[in-house]
Protein backbone atom coordinates (compact mmCIF):
# COMPACT_ATOMS: atom_id res chain seq x y z
CA UNK A 1 0.00 0.00 0.00
CA UNK A 2 1.61 3.67 -0.80
CA UNK A 3 0.24 6.46 1.33
CA UNK A 4 1.34 9.95 0.98
CA UNK A 5 3.01 11.53 3.75
CA UNK A 6 0.31 13.93 5.00
CA UNK A 7 -2.18 10.81 5.23
CA UNK A 8 -0.04 8.95 7.87
CA UNK A 9 -0.04 11.06 11.08
CA UNK A 10 -3.18 12.60 12.92
CA UNK A 11 -6.22 11.34 14.57
CA UNK A 12 -7.52 10.12 11.55
CA UNK A 13 -4.06 9.35 9.89
CA UNK A 14 -3.92 6.41 8.17
CA UNK A 15 -1.64 5.15 11.20
CA UNK A 16 -3.75 5.87 13.31
CA UNK A 17 -6.96 3.62 12.18
CA UNK A 18 -4.33 0.37 11.18
CA UNK A 19 -3.46 0.73 15.39
CA UNK A 20 -7.12 1.02 16.17
CA UNK A 21 -8.14 -1.84 13.96
CA UNK A 22 -5.50 -3.92 15.41
CA UNK A 23 -2.42 -4.01 13.24
CA UNK A 24 1.06 -3.06 14.33
CA UNK A 25 3.08 -0.21 13.09
CA UNK A 26 6.46 0.68 13.55
CA UNK A 27 8.82 3.07 11.00
CA UNK A 28 11.11 1.26 8.42
CA UNK A 29 14.42 2.65 7.69
CA UNK A 30 14.49 4.35 4.24
CA UNK A 31 17.17 5.52 2.36
CA UNK A 32 16.92 8.51 -0.60
CA UNK A 33 21.01 8.62 -1.01
CA UNK A 34 22.69 11.07 -2.87
CA UNK A 35 20.56 13.91 -4.61
CA UNK A 36 17.40 11.68 -5.56
CA UNK A 37 15.34 13.37 -2.53
CA UNK A 38 16.12 16.88 -3.82
CA UNK A 39 15.50 15.96 -7.26
CA UNK A 40 12.07 14.36 -6.10
CA UNK A 41 11.17 17.32 -4.29
CA UNK A 42 11.90 19.84 -6.84
CA UNK A 43 10.47 17.47 -9.62
CA UNK A 44 6.97 17.00 -7.38
CA UNK A 45 6.64 18.52 -4.86
CA UNK A 46 5.99 22.20 -4.60
CA UNK A 47 4.54 22.05 -1.46
CA UNK A 48 7.93 20.83 0.18
CA UNK A 49 10.42 23.11 0.93
CA UNK A 50 14.37 22.17 1.26
CA UNK A 51 16.58 23.80 3.95
CA UNK A 52 20.16 23.27 4.99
Amino acid sequence: MAVGAAHLFGPNGVLTLLQRAGFECYPVEAHLGGDKLERFIRRFGRQYQLTD
